[in-house]
Parts: C-alpha cells; sequence; structure tokens
C-alpha cells in the first residue's frame, strides 16, 4: 500500500512538473533487481546454490514422506500396539520435525547466503552503472 502511495505521489509530482516545464521531462526506470540476475555472474552463482538447494530439498520431501507414513500407520494401528510402540513412533515422528526444521533452516540460510554473494558479486558493476547513468544520462529522474 504504502509502495503505491509513492507511486502515485510521484506520478502527481511529474504531472505538475510536466505542465510548468517547457522542455519533457526525461525520466529512466531501472530494474536492479531484474538486471543483477540477468549477470553470467548471478547465472552462475544461482545455478550452484539450485543444485546444493536440490539435495536438500529432497531430504526434506523424504522426511515428511515417512512422517506421514509414520502417522498414517499410527492412526491405522493405534488400538493394537502397545503403548511403548505407539510412544516410540510418536517420539521417533518429533526427531524427524526436528530434523526437517534444522534443514528448513540451513536451506533458507544458505538462500540469504546466495543473495548476499550475488549482491555482492555484481552489486559494485550495479552501483558504477547507475552513477554513470546519473552523471551522463541527463535524466530528471530515475525510478529503481
Amino acid at each position: 500500500m504504502r509502495f503505491i502511495n509513492m507511486c502515485l505521489v510521484a506520478v502527481l509530482l511529474m504531472c505538475s512538473s510536466l505542465a510548468l516545464a517547457k522542455d519533457p521531462m526525461r525520466i529512466a526506470v531501472l530494474d536492479q533487481f531484474g538486471a543483477l540476475l540477468e549477470t553470467t555472474e548471478a547465472q552462475k552463482l544461482l545455478e550452484s546454490y539450485k543444485a546444493e538447494a536440490e539435495a536438500d530439498r529432497g531430504k526434506i520431501l523424504a522426511i515428511e514422506d515417512e512422517m506421514k507414513k509414520a502417522d498414517a500407520k499410527l492412526a491405522k494401528e493405534a488400538d493394537v500396539m502397545s503403548a511403548t510402540e505407539a510412544s516410540n513412533l510418536r517420539s521417533s515422528m518429533q526427531d524427524k520435525q526436528l530434523d526437517r526444521n534444522v534443514l528448513i533452516k540451513k536451506l533458507q540460510n544458505k538462500n540469504q547466503e546466495a543473495q548476499k554473494q550475488i549482491l555482492a558479486a555484481v552489486g559494485p558493476k550495479l552501483e558504477k552503472i547507475l552513477k554513470e547513468m546519473t552523471d551522463e544520462g541527463d535524466y530528471d529522474m530515475i525510478l529503481q
């Protein structure tokens, strides 16, 4: 909502300045995130991250499948299981849930680290291009 309000204010300011100015306003629109991801360096880092993350996703899915099977077994055979067996099965499910949570956290951390690596590798080049645009582009406004 705040972004929409900011865009509306920007459009209103542009319209009012266009009405007052004799020369048309020059505006550049820059999609920094899109430009960042289109670089070959970012593509290589992204592919590397995807390969690593796929293995972790597979482990998470395998754990979830084991948990579903154990839950189905508990639901189906609870009345014929001994209390010890049911307790062991529940304990095993809790352990699997903890393992799953650890893997999810690990995957999230890898994702954040990959984003930082991409930004560190390509960010300075993008900043240089942005500076060149503002210095040489003769733009009245650059929207990012």
